[in-house]
């Protein structure tokens, strides 16, 4: 997946290029030289936040250095049909993650700045979560898993594999059966408080006759009433109307400073690319210098040299002959002279050249270093511009949906002023002058509170009885359509346990007998099962390990050393691996604890393991000795003057147990291709 890492400024990395392959990848190295710091770089750049080695990511920054440059080369061919970042068509794409010493970090995509989610979201598709250590586990997290709870081991362990919705499917439903018991419980309430209300109208039924000599005085405050309500919503849709008229006006102002923004950006992106394309030119012009420069050294060397063998073999002669100037030795020795001159001609016309070559290669890095402020500084004024235009944009969005809003307050207001009016005219002529909405609804309520114990016209009292009684029945039927809804729910929840539990546990059960065979050629048995899963929010994950013929008991540090634990997860890691979905795994420290005979057993488990997986780049990481049977792309990392430098192993063949002075070869060249 990962075709190679460009690390700048970045912790103990100056300027390195770790290349990748597909399948084993071992990164090894002394203590100190930087390997972890290879994984942590790209777990940084797959949208990790937090990391075991510093509380913000500012502190990954390289001391003294302003800001950190971290670069993914990831492959981008079609897996399945589709791309990991569709809206590229080329096979190699580059994630490239900024991070800066004051604390601001970007994202940017084919050196394009992006949201955050956009990368992560694409990572996500494809199953990889750099958060889940069983995907991958950074330095010290071999302890730490160990001391994950079951419960938090378990949904690592569906999420890795791809099993979250059958988690999900039952979380829902659970979900709805709590809302359903809430409801029941709620309606239940209603319906105690509903049967009171009905009693209430039927004892009221006898008190309403003596309300009509009270109801013209009622009618003519109700028409004033509404004809106030009238008057209160024409005032309140004027205002709607100003605040849209100012709000247009506002909003015509953020258009015009948002084609302004548009036509600068426009106008820098032509000028980045044009930058873009000279940082281009100057690179390959220095290439060339520097191995050219390379190339002269070596004539150099080989002009003194040859010029030193024969000044060396004219003293001898001279020694033993004196200056003959005629004869054989005569003519020889004029021919070592003329050779001589020969060189030293040479020489000078080299040295000459060698001169022409600095010179231009320092006006070259004086032009590289300028583009490259120049570049800085485009990129900066670039985000900032795209940042102007974000908050445009968002004001004019904000302001667009007030207008929105009013402009449906005032629809609404002049929806409710239809009714209003219709209203009004069944119960009367225009009521002039009305008086304010508190005066009106006080002498309403006067009124009818003396119509209170007169409420005894039988037909209006009827109609509300028969209004309750049967609000009360559709209650009651609801009450029994609900528990029905309850019943059926209960059951489809328990099917989908029971789903999730047998999927779940055939899962654990074939993982568990691969995870024994491992442990057994460590001379070791283990077991993996599921526990309480009766209740799939208390549902975990138990990894038991015995080793020398003891039976398996969970993993903790009072039963096994350190030593049998480090085997046992790496074996339930290996164990793993054709199951999980991402097709990118990291593991770092997995020899924690291990002597060499058991480091050399779990080397040969990993490679063993990886073996036939199709599509998986895997990477390891070992401050021991590189002794594995089998292909595998070595990486091995030394911190030279506190810079971490990177070489490669050359493909081992046969045992490639041992590491020959010479086949380390260094790559820094590979970061300018």
């Amino acid at each position: 997946m990962i075709k190679g890492v460009i690390l700048k400024n970045f912790m103990s990395y100056e300027d390195a290029y770790v290349p990748l392959k597909d399948g084993l990848n071992i990164i090894c190295g002394p203590n100190g030289a930087g390997k972890s710091s290879i994984l942590l770089a790209i777990s940084v750049v797959l949208g990790q936040a937090y990391t075991e080695r510093s509380k913000r990511l500012s502190d990954l920054v390289r001391w003294g250095k302003d800001q950190a440059v971290i670069s993914l080369l990831v492959d981008n061919s079609p897996r399945g049909g589709e791309r990991l970042f569709p809206q590229y068509k080329k096979d190699v794409v580059a994630i490239t993650r900024v991070l800066r010493s004051n604390g601001d970090y970007s994202y940017l995509l084919e050196d394009r700045p992006v949201p955050k989610e956009v990368v992560v979201g694409a990572l996500e598709r494809f199953g990889l979560n750099p958060n889940n250590m069983l995907i991958i586990m950074q330095q010290l997290m071999v302890a730490k898993f160990g001391s994950t709870s079951p419960q938090e081991k378990l949904r690592m362990l569906e999420e890795a594999i791809g099993f979250q919705s059958y988690r999900s499917d039952v979380m829902e439903a659970l979900r709805r059966l709590r809302t359903i018991e809430s409801e029941e419980e709620e309606l239940v309430r209603v319906l105690q408080s509903a049967e009171e209300t009905y009693e209430y109208w039927r004892r009221e039924y006898q008190r309403y006759l003596m309300k009509r000599e009270l109801e013209g005085r009622l009618m003519d405050l109700k028409r004033e009433l509404i004809w106030s309500r009238i008057a209160k919503k024409r005032v309140s849709m004027r205002r709607l109307e100003e605040g849209i008229q100012a709000k247009r006006a506002e909003l015509e102002g953020i258009e015009g400073d948002i084609i302004g923004l548009e036509r600068d950006l426009a106008s820098l992106e032509v000028k980045m690319d044009s930058l873009r394309e000279g940082r281009g030119v100057l690179r390959r012009d220095l290439m060339w210098t520097s191995r050219r420069e390379g190339e002269l050294s070596k004539e150099l060397e080989w002009a003194e040299n040859s010029i030193r063998e024969v000044e060396e073999g004219l003293a001898i002669l001279g020694g033993m002959y004196g200056d003959p100037s005629a004869g054989l030795i005569g003519r020889y020795i004029d021919s070592l002279r003329s050779r001589r001159d020969d060189r030293r001609r040479l020489l000078e016309l080299l040295r000459a050249e060698l001169e022409g070559l600095l010179n231009r290669r320092a006006r070259l890095e004086s032009q590289a270093e300028g583009v490259e402020g120049e570049w800085a500084a485009g990129l900066e004024r670039l985000v900032d511009l795209k940042v102007q235009l974000g908050i445009l944009r968002f004001r004019r969005d904000m302001v667009s949906r007030e207008i929105r809003d009013l402009e449906l307050q005032l629809k609404g207001e002049e929806g409710e002023l239809g009714p209003l009016l219709e209203e009004a005219k069944g119960l009367g002529e225009e009521f002039l002058n009305p008086r304010r909405y508190i005066e009106i609804v006080s002498d309403i309520s006067a009124v009818e509170e003396r119509l209170k114990p007169l409420k005894d016209v039988s037909e209006d009292v009827k109609r509300a009885y028969e209004s309750y009684s049967t609000e009360f029945e559709a209650l009651k039927e609801r009450a029994e359509r609900l528990y029905q809804g309850k019943r059926e729910l209960e059951a489809e929840l328990k099917r989908r346990e029971e789903r999730w539990r047998s999927i779940v546990e055939d899962f654990i059960s074939t993982l568990s007998k691969r995870y024994d065979e491992l442990l057994q050629r460590v001379n070791g048995n283990g077991r993996v099962r599921l526990v309480e899963g009766e209740d799939i929010e208390g549902a975990g994950l138990e990894i038991s390990a015995g080793f020398r013929g003891v039976r398996p008991t969970p993993l903790d540090s009072l039963t096994q050393s350190g030593g049998e634990r480090s085997l046992a997860l790496i074996s339930f890691l290996l164990a793993l691996q054709q199951h999980i979905r991402s097709p990118f795994r990291g593991i770092d420290e997995f020899d924690v604890h291990l002597d060499p005979r058991n480091r050399e057993e779990v080397s040969k488990l990993i490679v063993s393991s990886l073996r036939g997986l199709q599509g998986v780049q895997y990477i390891v990481i070992t401050p021991g000795q590189v002794g594995v049977d089998g292909d595998a792309h070595v990486i091995v990392v030394q911190n030279v003057g506190g810079v971490s430098r990177v070489g490669i192993l050359e493909e081992m063949e046969g045992d490639g147990s041992a590491i020959e002075e010479g086949i380390v070869r260094d790559i820094e060249g590979l970061r300018t291709r």
